[in-house]
């Protein structure tokens, strides 16, 4: 066959195989042992396996070694025309397939293929398993069919292969989430006795035991060790406060003030008054315009609604009334590590001062009027120039 020709068929096959190309395909393809040596010799055509050739201007395939052993396999079938589970196919398996997956470190001296009846092989560099394969344990990495990531973990721990080297596997494809760990833990419980583990560790304690070996964590495990690190450390502190001499003391004495500074704030009378105060010197300052009208009406309604409210028990008696009565439950259990433990977790008593001063309704009704006043001051001047100077006298008065 002229050479030309029989590159061309060649390459037309190759482009569908990573550019390699066997000697039986060749043969089908016209071309014979003959035309191969010149093709070769030409430096058009490299050998790479026995009875595999790869085009020389074609990229260099990645995985070498595994494309070449499984093309071998049924050396006439292009890989297009080829199925996992026929008779003559076969799918990359064990740590050949953690290669590909680009899981672990296992050493990788032989191509391994699952392969599905009993078959044997001249090639040193091949090792062949026969096992029954599930569709949903094949799926396909560069081309090649390839078991699956929990597939081949299972493979390994089957074939007893090194803890160590089977926990990088567990844990590089727990990191790049390849592994459905739950999954995978029921998948092989069985094998925990064979790596040493009790007859009552479950896959998961094996996975987590596994990992170890290699120095690694499960991203779940290391979950657990950070919350397990922060509750001691917290166990720590709070037994480190509870101990220390006078600190619920301090804490009841700082209580009681709080209690002095609200009660002393004033009652519902004393706001009332201010209100008032607050209305009358709008008026005066501002006049009677219909604008000024409405807001007076308004005020005088929030003074109502506030006066309606204030009937009530007030606000500040109840908070004093809680206050007292947390104030009698530490006396009462001052005793008690358990409680010592919690008042630790409590929020500080400054803390406890701005959210009660926050709470308060009168100074969140005072505080409303002083915003009304400022921004009815910001209003285009209508009145005389001297009036809300007055104004503003009256209300830092």
């Amino acid at each position: 066959m002229d050479r030309a020709d029989a590159l061309r068929r060649l390459g037309e096959r190759a482009s569908d195989q990573w550019g390699l190309v066997t000697a039986a395909q060749a043969k089908l393809d016209g071309a014979q042992g003959v035309d191969l040596l010149r093709l070769e010799r030409a430096g058009l055509l490299e050998n790479v396996g026995r009875g595999v050739y790869r085009i020389a201007a074609a990229v260099p395939p990645e995985h070498l070694e595994s494309k070449v052993a499984w093309l071998r396999l049924d050396p006439k079938t292009p890989a297009w025309q080829r199925v996992p589970g026929e008779r003559r196919s076969g799918v990359v398996s064990h740590a050949s397939a953690c290669e590909l997956h680009g899981l672990g470190d296992l050493p990788v001296d032989r191509v391994e293929m699952i392969v599905p009846v009993r078959r044997t092989t001249r090639d040193d560099c091949v090792l062949l398993h026969q096992l029954a394969l599930e569709a949903e344990d094949i799926t396909v990495v560069d081309g090649l069919p390839v078991t699956t990531v929990e597939r081949t973990i299972a493979d390994l721990l089957r074939s007893r292969a090194d803890g160590a080297h089977i926990g990088t596997v567990i844990a590089d494809a727990d990191l790049k989430g390849l592994l459905d760990v739950e999954r995978l833990a029921a998948r092989v419980g069985s094998f925990a006795r064979a790596y040493g583990l009790p007859a009552t560790a479950s896959g998961e304690d094996l996975l987590g035991a596994l990992c170890e070996q290699a120095g690694r964590t499960l991203r779940s495990r290391e979950g657990e060790q950070a919350a397990a690190a922060g509750f001691a450390s917290a166990v720590t502190a709070m037994e480190t406060l509870a101990s220390h001499p006078g600190a619920l003391d301090r804490l009841m004495k700082s209580l009681g003030r709080q209690q002095t500074a609200l009660q002393s704030l004033g009652g519902a009378e004393q706001m009332t008054k201010t209100i008032a105060a607050a209305q009358q010197s709008m008026a005066q300052a501002l006049g009677q315009t219909s604008a000024l009208e409405l807001l007076m009406k308004d005020a005088a309604a929030r003074d109502e609604r506030l006066r309606s409210a204030l009937a009530r028990p007030s606000a500040l008696e109840q908070m004093t009334k809680t206050i007292a009565a947390a104030q009698q439950s530490l006396r009462d259990s001052l005793g008690v590590d358990s409680l010592a433990r919690t008042l630790a977790k409590t929020a500080s008593v400054d803390t406890l001062g701005s959210l009660a001063a926050r709470s308060n309704p009168m100074q969140q009704a005072l505080a409303g009027y002083d915003r009304t006043l400022k921004a009815l001051g910001k209003l285009p001047a209508a009145l005389p120039p001297d009036r809300p100077r007055q104004a503003e006298t009256e209300e830092n008065g």
